[in-house]
């Protein structure tokens, strides 16, 4: 699973060479539950834990995924760390299929209403325009068949 590998990558690094300033990691949903799951912390366990527990399903309210996270991040900049000088912004890291379903569809299916894409689009455009804004960087990894054309 990529979080996991992606969460014992970060302990190797930090293992290998104590300069390596602690990571901080969030989990937040969207989907079955549109949340943070858990709040930035350095303890990967708790982030296992947390995995295992998300319910899957429901639909991908990708624009409230990402403000929720935004707020997530945004209070980790008021606290920011810095390295000489250096202040260390957060990386957001999207796992999704590219199919957001509409923004404000709270239950239900996870089926894309064609007739809303384009306010969907424009939602989600604006919630990565504020991250940006932030100075915080964002990537989206495609899994499932995020790229299948329909």
């Amino acid at each position: 699973m990529f979080v996991n590998d992606f969460l014992t990558g970060l302990e190797e690094s930090k293992s290998k060479d104590d300069r390596i300033l602690d990571d901080y990691v969030a989990l937040v949903t969207f989907g079955h539950e549109t949340k943070i799951q858990q709040a930035l912390t350095n303890d990967f366990n708790s982030i296992r834990c947390q995995m295992e527990r998300i319910a899957l399903g429901g639909p991908s309210p990708l624009y409230g995924g990402l403000m929720m996270s935004h707020a997530c991040t945004t209070s980790a900049n008021e606290n920011a760390p810095s390295f000489h000088g250096l202040i260390l912004t957060p990386t957001l890291i999207v796992i999704t299929d590219g199919r957001p379903t509409e923004t404000r569809l709270l239950a239900g299916p996870d089926v894309q209403d064609e007739s809303h894409m384009e306010e969907i689009l424009s939602d989600v455009a604006t919630a990565v325009r504020e991250i940006d804004r932030a100075n915080n960087l964002i990537f989206f990894i495609g899994v499932g068949d995020y790229n299948k054309v329909n």
